[in-house]
């Protein structure tokens, strides 16, 4: 029974890091178009638009990027 009850916790551990691995994936690309877009003239207004972000979200990430 241990046993059974390592393998679930490890599955369960397994499963979450997996998502939250995935969440950091998507986090990041948003990012990465966030910053491309606006480097390539893109307005703020339709960065947020296109990416779901709000327009504050998005300053946010154009202000990390120029740390």
């Amino acid at each position: 029974i241990i046993a059974e009850e390592k393998e679930i916790s490890f599955n369960e551990g397994h499963t979450k890091g997996k998502e939250e691995g995935m969440e950091q994936g998507t986090l990041q690309a948003k990012k990465d178009m966030v910053i491309n877009f606006y480097n390539s003239g893109v307005s703020i207004d339709i960065i947020s638009s296109a990416s779901g972000l709000s327009k504050d979200q998005v300053e946010e990430i154009l202000e990390e990027n120029r740390k």
